[in-house]
């Protein structure tokens, strides 16, 4: 996880943001966007009817817009953002491990409540075959507070306080373990049964089990 939340579109991408200047065109084409895209999908939305549902001319998306992709990668770049501040400013500060993991744990599961993030993954999961540039933009969305995440259990690890040799996959395997029981099925329609506390709790539990530190 070496990319910074700002490289969210990497520089090299065909789908970066273009150099043109902010306004209120820009911004309301984004959010026409943002709109029609979580309803109908990428492929179902033309560049036309984006221009028509933000009320401008096609000629001014285009100042600020290379193509449809660069206005989704646009879309993403900011659900990233939000999803960065998503974890409470100072989380590392608030407790003992234990208390932290809670607060990580929770703070991710409201976030994937989000009705746009839902969405958006199962844009990706239909799209991303026909669209594979979709999946590489997602994969980066969540970069954010695993960025974060896995700065703090490197700093737990050099203190002894934990043991993460790795603490990317460290980071990767804790958010994995109540996606796994929550959110996953959750996506699909499937009934689940499980509380959050005790999914909670389970995954603090094995992860410690994994990784709590020397003695």
């Amino acid at each position: 996880m070496k990319k910074a939340v700002s490289r969210m579109v990497r520089a090299d991408s065909p789908h970066r943001r273009s150099a043109a200047p902010q306004g209120s065109s820009r911004s309301a084409i984004v959010a026409a966007a943002e709109m029609l895209f979580l309803e109908r999908g990428f492929g179902g939305v033309s560049v036309d009817e984006l221009a028509a549902a933000a009320g401008v001319a096609r000629r001014t998306l285009y100042n600020h817009f290379d193509s449809k992709e660069q206005i989704f990668a646009e879309v993403m770049s900011r659900m990233s953002a939000d999803l960065a501040q998503a974890l409470p400013p100072a989380v590392e500060t608030m407790g003992d491990v234990k208390t932290v993991l809670r607060l990580v744990a929770e703070a991710v599961l409201e976030f994937q409540t989000r009705a746009d993030y839902r969405a958006l993954v199962s844009i990706v999961i239909a799209e991303g075959k026909q669209f594979e540039w979709l999946r590489g933009e997602f994969a980066q969305l969540n970069d954010p507070y695993l960025e974060r995440f896995a700065r703090f259990l490197s700093f737990l690890t050099e203190g002894q306080i934990l043991a993460c040799a790795n603490p990317d996959l460290a980071a990767r395997q804790f958010i994995g373990l109540f996606n796994e029981a929550l959110f996953w099925p959750t996506l699909m329609g499937q009934s689940v049964t499980l509380g959050r506390q005790e999914v909670i709790d389970e995954a603090i539990g094995m992860f410690l089990l994994r990784y709590q530190g020397r003695s």
